[in-house]
């Protein structure tokens, strides 16, 4: 299944990727734009810019090959119109054998990222708190402070997308 493919190099929140819609995906920017109707903080204004790794948008050409007649990324099976159950991917990981209470669930990616991001050292932790789409910072920092900090985040993607083929073609092979 591409969508947990995907997963791990985008740290989205599992219902940010299950309802997005191909004109969220910009391939010539390459950018994954999640408007704030679909975002967790509701009240939120201002789109989340997910820069896309060469792995995220060969990942997404190779599920344009399976698209349909419809704009969303995840369609559901059941009805049109409608995205890929919020369980399907904590499904397909108990599929693999995953724990998904103990082990490991598809919003754990998100922990995964920052935690490793974190541990690094050499990444701002604001950045990283962006990406995740967190706010950051007190009321009167978030009032002033408006940088999203992509000429970090940008290279931070690729980095990450990098060090998560690492960790693939070190594991061991069943």
């Amino acid at each position: 299944m591409l969508a947990l493919k995907i997963a791990p190099y985008v740290a989205l929140r599992p219902s940010e990727l299950r309802c997005s819609r191909w004109r969220d995906i910009d391939f010539a920017r390459k950018e994954w734009r999640i408007p704030p109707p679909r975002m967790k903080a509701k009240d939120k204004v201002e789109e989340h810019i997910v820069p896309m790794s060469k792995q995220v948008i060969a990942l997404l050409r190779e599920l344009e090959h399976h698209r349909g007649s419809g704009d969303l990324l995840l369609p559901g099976t059941k009805g049109k119109g409608r995205p890929m159950s919020d369980a399907t991917l904590n499904s397909a990981l108990r599929t693999l054998g995953y724990d998904t209470k103990t082990q490991h669930c598809i919003h754990g990616w998100r922990t995964t990222f920052s935690t490793l991001l974190n541990e690094r050292g050499d990444i701002h932790p604001d950045s990283i708190e962006h990406q995740l789409a967190h706010v950051v910072g007190d009321k009167t920092r978030q009032a002033y402070n408006r940088a999203i900090k992509m000429e970090v985040r940008r290279p931070m993607m690729q980095l990450w997308a990098n060090f998560l083929d690492e960790l693939r073609d070190k594991a061991p092979r069943t």
